[in-house]
């Protein structure tokens, strides 16, 4: 799983999604994800394993967050 907070006019709310959802959705261009981190800003890219699945990257800062 993956979430966060969205801030909104209204104040903040917290949403999760299963990485399966979330690669789907940065595919099909709907969404795109970042990790924040002491005011750096990382985009989250899709990446293929060697055996052909599609997975979010485990490194840099990526890591301190799933």
């Amino acid at each position: 799983m993956i979430g966060g907070e969205r801030r909104t006019l209204f104040g903040r709310s917290k949403w999760q999604l299963s990485v399966a959802d979330a690669i789907t959705m940065i595919e099909q261009d709907e969404w795109r994800f970042f990790v924040e981190e002491d005011g750096d800003t990382d985009w989250l890219e899709i990446r293929e394993t060697p055996e052909g699945d599609k997975v979010l990257p485990l490194s840099g800062p990526i890591s301190k967050v799933l």
